[in-house]
Protein backbone atom coordinates (compact mmCIF):
# COMPACT_ATOMS: atom_id res chain seq x y z
CA UNK A 1 0.00 0.00 0.00
CA UNK A 2 1.28 3.47 -0.74
CA UNK A 3 0.29 7.12 -1.03
CA UNK A 4 -1.73 8.18 -4.04
CA UNK A 5 -0.28 10.74 -6.39
CA UNK A 6 -2.11 13.83 -5.17
CA UNK A 7 -1.40 16.96 -3.21
CA UNK A 8 -1.33 16.86 0.59
CA UNK A 9 -2.79 19.04 3.26
CA UNK A 10 -2.82 19.07 7.05
CA UNK A 11 -6.04 18.78 9.02
CA UNK A 12 -6.14 20.46 12.42
CA UNK A 13 -2.37 20.37 12.62
CA UNK A 14 -2.36 16.59 12.26
CA UNK A 15 -0.55 14.36 9.73
CA UNK A 16 -0.63 15.38 6.09
CA UNK A 17 -3.35 13.59 4.15
CA UNK A 18 -4.55 13.47 0.59
CA UNK A 19 -6.21 16.75 -0.36
CA UNK A 20 -8.75 14.83 -2.47
CA UNK A 21 -10.87 13.36 -1.03
CA UNK A 22 -11.43 15.24 2.22
CA UNK A 23 -11.97 12.43 4.72
CA UNK A 24 -14.79 12.72 7.27
CA UNK A 25 -13.67 13.51 10.82
CA UNK A 26 -15.53 10.45 12.12
CA UNK A 27 -13.42 8.15 9.95
CA UNK A 28 -10.06 9.65 10.94
CA UNK A 29 -11.01 9.83 14.64
CA UNK A 30 -12.13 6.19 14.73
CA UNK A 31 -8.99 5.03 12.97
CA UNK A 32 -6.66 7.03 15.22
CA UNK A 33 -8.36 5.49 18.27
CA UNK A 34 -7.81 1.95 16.97
CA UNK A 35 -4.22 2.63 15.91
CA UNK A 36 -3.39 3.59 19.50
CA UNK A 37 -4.35 0.09 20.70
CA UNK A 38 -2.14 -1.77 18.22
CA UNK A 39 1.17 -3.21 19.40
CA UNK A 40 2.96 -4.71 16.41
CA UNK A 41 5.52 -6.28 18.77
CA UNK A 42 2.83 -8.23 20.63
CA UNK A 43 3.37 -11.85 19.57
CA UNK A 44 0.01 -13.07 20.88
CA UNK A 45 -1.86 -10.29 19.10
CA UNK A 46 0.03 -11.13 15.92
CA UNK A 47 -0.74 -14.84 16.19
CA UNK A 48 -4.48 -14.27 16.58
CA UNK A 49 -4.50 -11.71 13.77
CA UNK A 50 -2.82 -14.07 11.30
CA UNK A 51 -5.19 -16.87 12.24
CA UNK A 52 -8.16 -14.66 11.44
CA UNK A 53 -6.61 -13.72 8.08
CA UNK A 54 -5.77 -17.24 6.92
CA UNK A 55 -6.38 -17.77 3.21
CA UNK A 56 -9.68 -19.44 2.36
CA UNK A 57 -9.41 -22.89 0.86
CA UNK A 58 -10.56 -21.59 -2.52
CA UNK A 59 -7.51 -19.34 -2.68
CA UNK A 60 -4.98 -21.96 -1.60
CA UNK A 61 -6.01 -24.54 -4.20
CA UNK A 62 -4.47 -24.05 -7.65
CA UNK A 63 -5.60 -27.33 -9.26
CA UNK A 64 -8.93 -28.97 -10.10
CA UNK A 65 -9.78 -26.21 -12.55
CA UNK A 66 -9.33 -23.35 -10.11
CA UNK A 67 -8.06 -20.26 -11.90
CA UNK A 68 -5.35 -18.47 -9.96
CA UNK A 69 -5.49 -14.71 -9.60
CA UNK A 70 -2.32 -14.44 -11.70
CA UNK A 71 -4.49 -15.51 -14.66
CA UNK A 72 -7.10 -12.84 -13.98
CA UNK A 73 -8.28 -10.80 -16.95
CA UNK A 74 -7.75 -7.36 -15.42
CA UNK A 75 -8.70 -4.10 -17.11
CA UNK A 76 -7.52 -0.86 -15.49
CA UNK A 77 -10.36 1.64 -15.41
CA UNK A 78 -10.04 5.33 -16.26
CA UNK A 79 -12.36 7.84 -14.61
CA UNK A 80 -13.31 11.32 -15.83
CA UNK A 81 -13.47 14.28 -13.48
CA UNK A 82 -16.80 14.57 -11.69
CA UNK A 83 -19.46 17.18 -12.36
CA UNK A 84 -19.43 19.01 -9.02
CA UNK A 85 -22.95 20.31 -9.56
CA UNK A 86 -24.47 16.83 -9.36
CA UNK A 87 -25.64 15.09 -6.19
CA UNK A 88 -23.63 12.11 -4.94
CA UNK A 89 -25.16 8.76 -5.93
CA UNK A 90 -22.46 6.21 -5.10
CA UNK A 91 -23.56 2.60 -4.75
CA UNK A 92 -23.07 0.18 -1.81
CA UNK A 93 -22.72 2.07 1.46
CA UNK A 94 -20.99 -0.85 3.20
CA UNK A 95 -18.31 -1.02 0.49
CA UNK A 96 -17.73 2.72 0.76
CA UNK A 97 -17.43 2.47 4.54
CA UNK A 98 -14.63 -0.10 4.20
CA UNK A 99 -12.93 1.78 1.36
CA UNK A 100 -12.91 4.98 3.41
CA UNK A 101 -11.26 3.21 6.32
CA UNK A 102 -8.64 1.71 4.01
CA UNK A 103 -7.86 4.91 2.11
CA UNK A 104 -7.58 6.95 5.32
CA UNK A 105 -5.33 4.25 6.78
CA UNK A 106 -3.05 4.57 3.77
CA UNK A 107 -3.14 8.38 3.79
CA UNK A 108 -2.44 8.80 7.50
CA UNK A 109 -0.22 5.85 8.32
CA UNK A 110 1.77 4.83 5.25
CA UNK A 111 4.88 5.40 7.34
CA UNK A 112 5.79 3.27 9.15
CA UNK A 113 2.88 0.80 9.08
CA UNK A 114 2.29 0.52 5.33
CA UNK A 115 5.65 1.47 3.88
CA UNK A 116 6.60 -0.68 0.88
CA UNK A 117 3.06 -1.78 0.02
CA UNK A 118 0.77 -0.65 -2.79
CA UNK A 119 -3.01 -0.63 -2.93
CA UNK A 120 -5.49 -1.24 -5.74
CA UNK A 121 -9.19 -2.00 -6.00
CA UNK A 122 -11.05 -4.66 -7.96
CA UNK A 123 -14.65 -4.53 -9.21
CA UNK A 124 -16.58 -7.21 -11.05
CA UNK A 125 -18.76 -5.15 -13.37
CA UNK A 126 -18.83 -1.96 -15.40
CA UNK A 127 -21.54 -0.40 -17.53
CA UNK A 128 -24.09 -0.65 -14.72
CA UNK A 129 -23.38 2.39 -12.54
CA UNK A 130 -20.26 3.96 -14.03
CA UNK A 131 -21.17 7.35 -12.56
CA UNK A 132 -21.31 5.88 -9.07
CA UNK A 133 -18.06 4.02 -9.66
CA UNK A 134 -16.32 7.23 -10.73
CA UNK A 135 -17.62 8.95 -7.61
CA UNK A 136 -16.35 6.07 -5.48
CA UNK A 137 -12.91 6.44 -7.07
CA UNK A 138 -12.72 10.20 -6.55
CA UNK A 139 -14.45 10.64 -3.19
CA UNK A 140 -13.94 7.44 -1.22
CA UNK A 141 -11.00 5.40 -2.55
CA UNK A 142 -8.27 8.02 -2.63
CA UNK A 143 -7.86 7.76 -6.42
CA UNK A 144 -5.97 4.48 -6.13
CA UNK A 145 -6.04 2.26 -9.26
CA UNK A 146 -9.24 0.26 -9.82
CA UNK A 147 -9.42 -2.76 -12.12
CA UNK A 148 -12.35 -4.72 -13.52
CA UNK A 149 -11.86 -8.45 -12.96
CA UNK A 150 -13.57 -9.78 -16.09
CA UNK A 151 -12.50 -13.33 -15.25
CA UNK A 152 -14.04 -13.16 -11.75
CA UNK A 153 -10.83 -14.72 -10.39
CA UNK A 154 -10.48 -12.52 -7.31
CA UNK A 155 -14.07 -13.18 -6.28
CA UNK A 156 -13.63 -16.93 -6.84
CA UNK A 157 -10.51 -16.79 -4.71
CA UNK A 158 -12.51 -15.18 -1.91
CA UNK A 159 -15.06 -17.98 -2.13
CA UNK A 160 -17.65 -16.43 -4.47
CA UNK A 161 -19.76 -15.67 -1.41
CA UNK A 162 -23.26 -14.19 -1.62
CA UNK A 163 -24.93 -11.90 0.89
CA UNK A 164 -28.47 -13.13 0.29
CA UNK A 165 -28.10 -16.83 1.03
CA UNK A 166 -29.98 -17.99 4.11
CA UNK A 167 -29.17 -17.64 6.95
CA UNK A 168 -26.72 -14.93 5.83
CA UNK A 169 -29.59 -12.71 4.66
CA UNK A 170 -30.83 -12.45 8.22
CA UNK A 171 -27.25 -11.79 9.38
CA UNK A 172 -26.99 -8.87 6.94
CA UNK A 173 -30.31 -7.39 8.05
CA UNK A 174 -29.40 -7.82 11.72
CA UNK A 175 -25.96 -6.24 11.31
CA UNK A 176 -27.38 -3.28 9.38
CA UNK A 177 -30.33 -2.57 11.64
CA UNK A 178 -29.19 -3.85 15.03
CA UNK A 179 -25.42 -4.03 14.79
CA UNK A 180 -24.84 -0.35 14.15
CA UNK A 181 -23.65 -0.63 10.52
CA UNK A 182 -26.36 1.70 9.25
CA UNK A 183 -25.49 4.27 11.91
CA UNK A 184 -21.77 4.07 11.06
CA UNK A 185 -22.47 4.60 7.36
CA UNK A 186 -24.84 7.50 8.06
CA UNK A 187 -22.39 9.17 10.49
CA UNK A 188 -19.74 9.33 7.76
CA UNK A 189 -22.05 11.24 5.40
CA UNK A 190 -21.97 8.41 2.86
CA UNK A 191 -24.47 8.57 0.03
CA UNK A 192 -25.45 5.41 -1.82
CA UNK A 193 -27.97 3.89 -4.19
CA UNK A 194 -29.26 0.42 -5.07
CA UNK A 195 -27.83 0.10 -8.57
CA UNK A 196 -25.65 -2.87 -9.50
CA UNK A 197 -25.74 -6.49 -8.45
CA UNK A 198 -24.97 -5.81 -4.78
CA UNK A 199 -25.00 -9.47 -3.77
CA UNK A 200 -21.50 -10.90 -4.19
CA UNK A 201 -19.23 -10.31 -1.22
CA UNK A 202 -15.69 -9.06 -1.67
CA UNK A 203 -12.85 -8.66 0.77
CA UNK A 204 -9.21 -7.75 1.02
CA UNK A 205 -6.21 -9.77 -0.15
CA UNK A 206 -2.63 -9.14 0.98
CA UNK A 207 0.09 -10.23 -1.44
CA UNK A 208 3.82 -10.67 -0.83
CA UNK A 209 6.44 -9.04 -3.05
CA UNK A 210 6.29 -12.02 -5.45
CA UNK A 211 2.59 -11.50 -6.03
CA UNK A 212 1.49 -14.52 -4.03
CA UNK A 213 -1.64 -14.18 -1.85
CA UNK A 214 -0.65 -14.63 1.79
CA UNK A 215 -3.54 -13.31 3.86
CA UNK A 216 -7.16 -12.46 3.17
CA UNK A 217 -10.14 -10.83 4.82
CA UNK A 218 -13.52 -12.05 3.58
CA UNK A 219 -16.07 -9.27 3.75
CA UNK A 220 -18.37 -9.55 6.75
CA UNK A 221 -21.11 -7.17 5.72
CA UNK A 222 -21.96 -4.65 8.41
CA UNK A 223 -18.73 -5.01 10.38
CA UNK A 224 -15.73 -2.69 10.32
CA UNK A 225 -12.55 -3.50 8.44
CA UNK A 226 -10.15 -5.39 10.81
CA UNK A 227 -7.42 -2.74 10.79
CA UNK A 228 -5.44 -4.37 13.62
CA UNK A 229 -5.31 -7.72 11.83
CA UNK A 230 -4.33 -6.12 8.52
CA UNK A 231 -1.44 -4.17 10.03
CA UNK A 232 -0.12 -7.28 11.79
CA UNK A 233 -0.21 -9.20 8.51
CA UNK A 234 1.70 -6.44 6.73
CA UNK A 235 4.28 -6.35 9.50
CA UNK A 236 4.66 -10.14 9.29
CA UNK A 237 5.43 -9.94 5.57
CA UNK A 238 7.83 -7.05 6.16
CA UNK A 239 9.77 -9.03 8.76
CA UNK A 240 9.90 -12.09 6.51
CA UNK A 241 11.34 -9.98 3.69
CA UNK A 242 13.94 -8.49 6.02
CA UNK A 243 14.92 -11.99 7.14
CA UNK A 244 15.26 -13.17 3.54
CA UNK A 245 17.49 -10.17 2.78
CA UNK A 246 19.80 -11.04 5.67
CA UNK A 247 20.11 -14.62 4.47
Amino acid sequence: MAHSNCGTTSVNGGPSICAVPVYPREVTASLRKEIKTIDLNNAQQRKLALQRLQLPETMVLTSNGYRTMKDAAMIELQFPELDKTKTKTTTDGVLIHEALTLSVLVALYSHPFLEGFNIFGVVKEIGVDDEGLAEFYHHYFGKFPIYCDKSYSFYQGLGDRKSVELPSLWSVIKSLLLGGAWQRIKSKNISWNTKGEGVTKGGLIIFDKKGNPRYAYQEDMGNDLPVTDILHALEQLRQEEQQETKE
